[in-house]
């Protein structure tokens, strides 16, 4: 069903482009291609905002879609002549509002849970040799950190992880016999939990994947954020 969904709006335009040219093809209509995208491409927009309202969940899918919905809406009828918006008075406030709420993101952030573990314009990775793992901090900044579980020592029944993308990626693997307990929240970026997603301008998600009683290991419990960014969890069996 998530494939289908990510694959309709582009299967929706090629679709169409193919009839228009076949139509054209068969002598049926005349008509320019690209001077009918030139006109109509802000219905492109407005295909993906319904498909966004559609995946609703309230995972922040609705209100990017009604955003998108609405630019295209007013790019058409600027393009066609029905109304005429000036959506340039609108874009110097879009950058201060997304770092407002951006900051307003951190500051609600749990706490510092124990070390700080920074990828800065670069990466780091713990998935090939055996890890210890820690209560701890993960802040991939315009860099990447992946993390495979699978291969930590789990020596305690608790853990708590705090993770943040800022204009990076974090990917974290765990084994299929963990408790897992997420919560996410990304802003112009997207959190993908449990194979469950969220993305858009605003977007929050909560995720649980709890184990049999009596064949958990630990419990992980992590906390992300991804500002123009993306934040990946999955569950995965031992290698």
């Amino acid at each position: 069903m998530a494939s289908m969904q990510r694959n309709f709006v582009p299967g929706l335009i090629v679709l169409g482009l193919g009839v228009l040219l076949l139509l054209k093809n068969l002598g049926f209509i005349e008509i320019s291609i690209g001077q009918f995208f030139a006109d109509f491409w802000p219905i492109i927009l407005m295909i993906w905002g319904f498909q966004l309202l559609l995946r609703g969940k309230g995972n922040g899918f609705p209100f990017t879609g009604i955003i998108l919905i609405a630019i295209g809406a007013i790019l058409l009828g600027n393009k066609r002549g029905w109304y005429e918006i000036d959506l340039s008075s609108i874009f110097p406030f879009i950058w201060p509002v997304i770092l407002i709420l951006a900051g307003i993101s951190l500051l609600r952030g749990p706490k510092s849970f124990g070390n700080s573990n920074v990828a800065f314009m670069g990466g780091f990775e713990k998935k090939k040799e055996q890890w210890k793992l820690e209560d701890g901090d993960f802040w991939a900044v315009m860099g990447g950190i992946e993390l495979d579980v699978r291969k930590a020592i789990l020596d305690k029944s608790e853990y708590q992880l705090n993770c943040t993308a800022i204009m990076g990626g974090i990917k974290i693997t765990v084994p299929r016999d963990v408790t897992v307990i997420c919560e996410g929240s990304a802003i112009l970026g997207g959190v993908e939990i449990m194979g469950e997603g969220a993305g858009g301008i605003v977007a929050t998600l909560k995720e649980k994947s709890i184990v049999a009683a009596g064949t958990s290991r630990a419990t992980l419990r992590i906390y992300s954020r991804a500002i123009m960014g993306g934040i990946e969890i999955k569950a995965k069996g031992s290698e």
